[in-house]
C-alpha cells in the first residue's frame, strides 16, 4: 500500500467516516499528484493522523474514506509563540517554514514604525503553514493571529513574558536565560523588521517588567536568522532535539 500523499483536515476526525477536500487541496490532489479514485492518503490534525482512501473525484470536492488511526498526537508542555515583523516573501516563507519544523505553536506578524513590509493576511499565512505542516509531519498547524501594532501587542501580552531579540543591546544572550529559567510554559520571542526597532520602541521595551532584553552574540543577525535561531536555542536547551 503506498500513501501519497498527507493533508490536513480542519474537522474532528475518526475512523469508519469520510471527509470532503475541496477548493486549494482539491487542486493539489487532482491536478498535481494526479490521484486517482481508490488510492491511498493520510488526513491528519491535531487529533492524530488516519489512514485514507480515495472514494470519489468530483468538479467541486473529493472524498476521502476515513479506515484506521495511524498516530496519535503528542501534547507539548510548552507555548511557542513567534511574533515578527513582516519580511519580504522568500524571507517571510522561511521563516513560517521554519516555525512549522522547529515546532512553534503562534504566529503574529507585529507592525513596528520602520516595518516597510506589507503584513500578510491571516489566512494567506494559514495556508503556507498548513503546506509546511503537511510536509514535515507535523500533526498540528500553528494558530495565526490577525497583524497587530507593537503597543497594542505588548498590551495583549502583558502577562506574558517576551524575550525581545536585541542585536544593540546589554541583554543576557537567549541560551543563558533559558538555561537559568527552565520552568518556562509560555515563551514568546519577538523579532523586529530589518532596521530594527526605532528608539521610542526601545525606549518603551525597556521599560516594561515582562519584556526580557536578550541577544545572541556580537554579530547582527537578519530577521529570519533571528527567528530560527531563537527557536532552535529554546529546543536544544529545553532537550526536544
Amino acid at each position: 500500500m503506498k500513501i501519497k500523499t498527507r493533508i490536513f483536515i480542519d474537522a474532528p476526525l475518526k475512523e469508519n467516516s469520510t471527509v470532503a477536500v475541496s477548493d486549494n487541496q482539491l487542486h493539489h490532489l487532482v491536478v498535481v499528484l494526479r490521484i486517482a479514485t481508490g488510492e491511498y492518503v493520510s488526513v491528519f490534525n491535531s487529533g492524530g493522523e488516519f489512514l485514507s482512501k480515495v472514494s470519489g473525484i468530483g468538479k467541486k470536492e473529493a472524498t476521502l474514506q476515513v479506515l484506521n488511526l495511524m498516530r496519535t498526537a503528542v501534547k507539548a508542555d510548552f507555548h511557542l509563540h513567534l511574533a515578527y515583523a513582516p519580511l519580504k516573501k522568500d524571507a517571510n516563507d522561511f521563516v513560517l517554514e521554519k516555525a512549522v519544523e522547529l515546532g512553534a505553536h503562534e504566529i503574529t506578524q507585529v507592525r513596528t514604525e520602520y516595518t516597510v513590509n506589507k503584513p500578510l493576511d491571516a489566512d494567506k499565512i494559514s495556508q503556507k503553514l498548513i503546506l509546511a505542516t503537511q510536509q514535515c509531519e507535523r500533526l498540528d498547524v500553528p494558530a495565526v493571529n490577525p497583524h497587530i501594532n507593537l503597543a497594542k501587542f505588548l498590551d495583549k501580552y502583558k502577562n506574558s513574558t517576551i524575550f525581545w531579540l536585541y542585536e544593540r543591546g546589554d541583554g543576557i544572550t537567549m541560551s543563558q536565560y533559558l538555561r537559568e529559567n527552565t520552568d518556562l510554559r509560555e515563551v514568546i520571542f519577538l523579532i523586529g523588521p530589518e532596521g530594527g526597532f526605532s528608539p521610542a520602541e526601545v525606549n518603551l521595551l525597556q521599560s516594561l517588567d515582562f519584556v526580557k532584553q536578550v541577544h545572541f552574540n556580537t554579530n547582527i543577525l537578519r530577521a529570519e536568522t533571528a527567528a530560527l535561531a531563537a527557536l532552535i536555542n529554546f529546543q536544544i536547551i529545553s532537550c526536544n532535539f
